[in-house]
């Protein structure tokens, strides 16, 4: 058994990368700065540890945007949709079984009818529950701006969280599983 190629999605540079690998040795050629090392961190982080090996660094730029857009879109008045999502890192495993391997898989298989070579899985950093996160999101914010009012009438200052992705600097662990 082997892993065959890979799928990463939102990962730094890396909106949306499909990597095929050999079956005995894979080299990544490429100039720098174009994901040859994002393209091998984000195995060892997904199968190294848990969500602690992330950080908001981590979601590639376009996913910031996103995550700021939620912050400033949905409120009381306007609440988040039941089926709207927040970008998630995603890692997609395929592996080439050989019948002597198959009983390594069987938990992995959706039956023992399976007869295929190519067995996948994904794992993903996503939120824990989006609609709280943005709530969680919005109360911070909300506190820290009556906290300034308090202090200091018609201040100018920007407490923290002045973004979701600021907000999501800190707290990622917290709500991202």
């Amino acid at each position: 058994m082997h892993l065959h190629s890979y799928r990463l999605r939102n990962f730094r540079r890396l909106k949306d990368a499909y990597i095929e690998l050999a079956d005995d040795i894979s080299i990544f050629v490429g100039s720098n700065n174009s994901g040859k090392t994002s393209a091998t961190q984000a195995i060892h982080a997904f199968v190294t540890g848990g969500r602690d090996r992330f950080s908001l660094y981590d979601f590639s730029s376009s996913c910031w945007k996103i995550f700021d857009k939620a912050g400033e879109e949905f409120n009381s008045a306007r609440p988040v949709p039941d089926d709207f999502s927040l970008p998630s890192i995603e890692l997609d495993l395929w592996f080439e079984v050989a019948a002597p391997d198959l009983h390594l898989v069987i938990p992995l298989l959706p039956s023992t009818a399976w007869e295929g070579n190519k067995v996948g899985m994904r794992v993903s950093l996503s939120a824990r529950n989006t609609i709280n996160l943005i709530q969680n999101y919005q109360d911070a914010r909300a506190k820290s701006i009556a906290q300034v009012a308090e202090l200091q009438p018609g201040s100018q200052y920007a407490p923290w969280p002045h973004s979701m992705t600021d907000y999501l600097q800190r707290e990622l662990n917290s709500e991202y599983e």
